[in-house]
């Protein structure tokens, strides 16, 4: 998520409360780890949700976008977490 938001030239929080996830993943496993993967829309809410709708497609907002460059985590009660788990890093 960091390299996306660094190409993007913004930052965002991301709840982790709000994720959708398969049966028996944590939400710790399932933004670190690279291996649970749904489409991530980027743009104005009302767009996404009216291009959802047309569709006849779910969407989950599971965070905002924001102008500090940094990509912070936060729970439930909005307080910032540190995750443990790192997916694989392609090109490092």
């Amino acid at each position: 998520m960091e390299k996306f938001a660094a190409t993007a030239g913004t930052g965002c929080e991301l709840s982790l409360d709000a994720l959708p996830l398969a049966t028996g993943v944590s939400a710790e496993v399932a933004i670190g780890s690279g291996e649970e993967v749904e489409l991530v829309c980027v743009g104005p809410e009302a767009s996404l949700r009216s291009a959802a709708a047309e569709l006849g497609c779910d969407l989950t907002v599971v965070g905002v976008l924001t102008p500090d460059p940094k990509v912070v985590v936060v729970d439930g009660e909005g307080r910032q977490v540190q995750l443990q788990e790192r997916g694989y890093e392609h090109f490092a």
